[in-house]
């Protein structure tokens, strides 16, 4: 049972992200023009720069003390109490 749950719901969430990323590819092209139709150009290119910059401090800080080998440094508590 708790198997079909975990293939039911990695499905699902497949078929959400792929059904979102055409949406999204489908109503690209019309974004920034109207984007910058709606208001000042520079409010609108300051609002994609913040974004850019926002999901890039994201992900640095997600990856920021990720280890992939068990004796880490960073996550060894006895180096800590050193």
């Amino acid at each position: 049972m708790t198997l079909g749950w975990i293939l039911a719901a990695s499905f699902a969430g497949g078929t959400l992200s792929a059904a979102l990323a055409a949406f999204a590819l489908f109503l690209r092209a019309s974004w920034l023009p109207m984007l910058f139709e709606s208001g000042p150009p520079h409010l609108a290119a300051g609002a994609i720069l913040a974004g850019i910059f926002g999901f890039f401090v994201l992900e640095k800080l997600l990856l920021w003390r990720h280890c992939h080998t068990e004796n880490c440094e960073v996550h060894d508590r006895r180096a800590v109490a050193r």
